[in-house]
């Protein structure tokens, strides 16, 4: 077998040239090629990760923010809660004091209302006790003669003020001597006799007969009424009660 060197050597250069053609105008295209596209991968790669790390960045914080409204509501509705439950203990807590004075109120009233009653009916019955006694004291048989008053007629006139004594009849106006029974000329005389000693000077009353009394004296003047007679016993004796029950309640 004989080698021919020159083809050989002719064919290593086709050879050489044909890789150099190829390097230069297929290899390093594509490389750079298959370069651009790493690197537009490499690009791509990093900006989805980016926007991943920015979509879990969101995501986080949309889930703190979540989380904080969440919490703000929760404080909202137990600050809400707590009101509710202050303002109803304030409610109770008043509406029981308003029922705790109604309550007072109420007994109070009642005890009022039943002292009132009570001294109603003390009073009616200290009323009906003296009309009672006035009738009976009108069935007697016989009633005390009016002489028997004129010593505390007499003596209730004397305890008038000297200026009252001594203003009996004198304006003009004639003083009215009641008495239970009409009176004879002595029992007037006597009456008379008993004004004059009592006040230092004589009148000349209009002598008039008033059941009323029972028995015993009344004068009516302008200035005073002196009066000394079953009846003002009574009313003295009743007004003595009315006293009693006025102080009491008080």
């Amino acid at each position: 077998m004989t080698i021919d060197w020159w083809t050989l050597g002719l064919q290593t250069v086709n050879l050489l040239v044909l890789l150099w053609l190829l390097g230069r105008f297929l290899f390093r295209p594509l490389a750079a090629i298959v370069a651009e596209r790493r690197a537009a991968a490499a690009k791509l790669l990093d900006e989805a990760q980016a926007e991943r790390t920015a979509a879990q960045q969101a995501k986080a914080q949309i889930e703190t923010e979540r989380k904080a409204i969440a919490d703000e509501r929760a404080a909202r509705l137990d600050a809400v809660a707590q009101e509710a439950e202050s303002r109803r203990a304030a409610i109770l807590k008043d509406a029981q004091a308003q029922v705790d004075r109604m309550r007072e109120e109420a007994k109070a009233s009642a005890q009022q209302a039943h002292k009132d009653e009570e001294r109603r009916i003390g009073h009616r019955a200290q009323m009906l006790a003296g009309d009672i006694a006035a009738r009976l004291l009108e069935r007697l048989p016989e009633m005390p003669a009016t002489d028997s008053f004129l010593p505390g007629f007499e003596q209730a006139l004397a305890g008038l003020p000297a200026s009252t004594r001594a203003a009996l009849g004198e304006e003009g106006e004639q003083p009215v001597l009641l008495s239970a029974q009409p009176l004879d000329d002595a029992g007037k005389a006597a009456c008379l006799a008993a004004i004059e000693r009592a006040t230092g000077h004589r009148l000349a009353p209009d002598f008039r007969t008033d059941p009323v009394l029972i028995a015993g004296l009344r004068l009516e003047t302008p200035h005073a009424v002196v009066a000394n007679s079953f009846r003002t016993d009574i009313d003295r004796i009743l007004a003595g009660f009315e006293r009693q029950d006025r102080e009491g309640a008080a």
